[in-house]
This record gives C-alpha cells, structure tokens and sequence, in this order.
C-alpha cells in the first residue's frame, strides 16, 4: 500500500496549489511530472473541435489519485487538458531527475511508489477492457437485427441492461409532433411491452420529478444518459442501480449509448418514411 504521507513529507516532491478552474497544463504542452492529488479533485479534458466550448470531460480525479505516471516513459506533449475543479493540492515529481534521485536515495519508497503505479497501470486496462467488450457486445447485437422496429429497439435496450449490469432502464422518446413532450416508451422491468404515456418536459432538471409523478419509483442512483446523433437529441434513458455509478460505469454507458443512438434515429428516418408514404398514399 502507497504511503502517501512519506511522500508528502519527503523534499523529492514539490507540492503545488491550483485554484478553481486553473490549468495545470494544456493540450500540447510539455510537462514531465508525475503527480498525486492531495486534496479536493481536478478534471481530466479533451477538446473535440477548434470551438472554445466544445470540450469533453474524460476523468475526474479525487484525493491521492495519480496522473501522469507515463512520464517515465513518455516526453511527448499532452493530448489533454488537466483542469482544477476546485481549489487542489498536487504533490509532483519530475519523472526522470526526481526519480532517480529517490530511487538512488530511497529505494524503499521509490518501490512503494512503483508498486502502486504498476497497480494503478493493470486497473486502467481492466477497466479499458470492459469498455471495449461492453462496445463489442452491444456493435454484435446491432449487426444481427432482422429489422428495426419497436420490438429490435426494445430487445437491444434490455441487452444495454444486462451489459452494463443495472437494475433496470426507462426509455423516453421525444415528441414528433409536440416540442418539450416525451414518450415514456419502454420500462425493461415490463419485458416487451410498449408504454404510452406522453411527459411534458421542458427542462432536462425536472425529468426526474416528472418520471416519479408518473408513479415509477427511483432511488437515489439515478443516471440520466442522453442519446444523440450529431446534435440531434430526441432520446433519455433514466438508469437505476442500487449501488452508485463509478466512472467505468458511466464511460461503458456512454460507449453504448452512442452506437444505440444510431439504431433509434434510423428507427426514426423509417417511421417517417411510412408516414410520409401513407399521407401521399
């Protein structure tokens, strides 16, 4: 087990203080420290376009976690921001300089540190695994549809429930015709059957609130997945588990989610053809 305290007392670390919203550093800087957070969280991001705004969340990262460790091995510039949430505390390390210096001078400290880097390294390709299989599950799902419809959507939603391991999903589909209505569509706890209640929802804040006047019970972890194509939303699930969501969790959902939202929008392109061909018809 990683003592952080030796660390944190050892004058081979440089401690460092981030206000809110500070940047540690940015995407295609150079920075060969290793880190551990003492204190509160920061936040690990990407921007996806040359839009200021436009920036996805990949990681948050709480007390005594560590970031960077790669730089033993890799100079390269970043490929992310690292982002304070709050005000944080860092212990850092210059990764080849500083180590050399602990392990020549402390050895038995330098194999702690080690020993808690190789345990954090096998954790993340766990977890890198999962996502990948839950992604590989789901595609293989998708490719073996006969065709799309209600039934195919409602099959592929009980198969996300058993992936990623929940209790169960509430499906909401969004109004073709009224803007702020939804759909409430498909509740996996009633295999198969096709709900028809329609929600007034004109904030995504108020989505709970509406669910539960519809008499369904939520507990207290919920999960709100958004599915969208392009900036195309039209589709919610609500997700219940009994225990809390970690980060895997909610990156495996959000993998998923995406290759669903593909099948609900052509469900949706097809349900406006067959309209459309009725009305003319």
């Amino acid at each position: 087990m990683l003592d952080i305290q030796i660390l944190e007392n050892s004058w081979y670390f440089k401690q460092i203080t981030l206000e809110p919203s500070e940047i540690l550093f940015d995407e295609w800087d150079i920075d060969n420290n290793i880190y551990i957070v003492k204190s509160w969280e920061i936040s690990v991001e990407k921007q996806l376009t040359w839009e200021e705004n436009n920036i996805k969340i990949l990681a948050s990262l709480k007390q005594w976690k560590i970031f960077w460790e790669w730089a033993l091995n890799d100079s390269d510039p970043k490929q992310v921001r690292i982002k304070a949430n709050t005000k944080t505390e860092l212990l850092s390390i210059d990764a080849q300089k500083g180590i050399e210096k602990l392990l020549t001078e402390k050895p038995t400290e330098w194999l702690s540190l080690l020993k808690h880097i190789i345990y954090l390294w096998n954790k993340r390709v766990l977890k890198s695994n999962a996502q990948i299989t839950s992604t590989y599950e789901i595609n293989n799902s998708i490719l073996h549809l006969e065709k799309i419809d209600n039934r195919s959507i409602f099959w592929l939603i009980d198969t996300f429930k058993n992936i990623t391991n929940v209790d169960y999903v509430i499906y909401l589909e969004k109004n073709t015709v009224l803007d702020w209505y939804y759909n409430l569509k498909y509740d996996t706890r009633y295999k198969w059957k096709l709900l028809d209640s329609t929600l007034e929802i004109q904030n995504e804040e108020n989505i709970e609130s509406v669910i539960k006047s519809e008499n369904v019970q939520l507990s207290d972890y919920n999960l709100l997945e958004k599915l969208h194509v392009w900036n195309y939303n039209i589709w919610y699930f609500i997700i219940w588990k009994k225990t809390e969501f970690e980060e895997n969790d909610k990156k495996i959902i959000i993998s998923i989610g995406s290759s669903l939202s593909w099948v609900m929008r052509q469900k949706r392109l097809l349900d406006e053809e067959r309209d459309k061909n009725y009305m003319n018809n």
